[in-house]
């Protein structure tokens, strides 16, 4: 029985043998089909070399800023605004006299009153003209034009320059071209002080009639462009 066991053994890997070089034949002698490989794509033709293509490169070269055609201008700088305009003159009054008009005004920095005609400057102003409704001033080119009410001097400005000592010109109301005593006289009656024109100014509070004669002046009352004016002419 063990001689009969061993022999099924031999057999049975003598059969395994046959069987596996049985396999590695049919393996080894079945042919191959090979595929067909598709062809490869078309190249793409290298296009021609032109100069526009380096355009781009020529000019923007760090090197050679001047081949750029495109030129770059800095805007212009922007102008200051210009500066604001002073404060105008304040006007206390105005007189006629042989066809010429002439007011008195006030600088609004400060100082005393003065009567200036047409052309006279006073501060940074040019006195152009005196219309019916007010007056024209020059400030650098630009003409500006102001009614008497609104060149009127406040009730302050008023106070301080009824003080004035009796050397300064003479003060007048925005109503009547009138004038505190600059002589020092008690007579109301008498000229007031000289306005530098021939004239003489009417005091505050002379009551004298029209056409009074007192020390060589004659009292002249007449309507102007701010009201009734009031002063005294030499006697000729």
């Amino acid at each position: 029985m063990l001689v009969s066991l061993l022999g099924a053994v031999v057999w049975r890997a003598k059969e395994s043998r046959d069987a596996a070089k049985q396999r590695e034949q049919m393996v080894l002698l079945q042919e191959i089909q090979l595929k067909k490989a598709l062809p490869p794509p078309p190249i793409p033709p290298v296009p021609a070399v032109t100069p526009m293509t380096y355009v781009a490169v020529a000019q923007n070269m760090l090197f050679a800023r001047d081949r750029n055609p495109n030129v770059i201008v800095k805007p212009a700088p922007v102008p200051p605004p210009p500066p604001p305009m002073p404060d105008l003159p304040t006007a206390s009054g105005a007189m006629t006299f042989n066809g010429e008009t002439s007011v008195f005004l006030t600088a609004r920095s400060g100082g005393p009153q003065k009567v200036y005609r047409t052309g006279d400057t006073i501060g940074p102003f040019k006195l152009v003209s005196v219309t019916p409704k007010g007056i024209v001033f020059d400030w650098e080119g630009k003409l500006v034009e102001r009614r008497f009410d609104e060149l009127k001097p406040k009730e302050n400005m008023l106070a301080q320059n009824t003080n004035v000592s009796a050397s300064a010109p003479p003060v007048a109301s925005s109503q009547s071209v009138v004038s505190v005593a600059g002589s020092g006289s008690t007579d109301k009656s008498s000229p007031g002080a000289d306005t530098g024109v021939g004239q003489r100014t009417c005091q505050v509070g002379d009551t004298s009639p029209n056409g009074t004669v007192v020390n060589g002046y004659r009292k002249v009352i007449a309507a102007s462009m701010m009201g009734q004016s009031c002063h005294w002419e030499a006697v000729k």
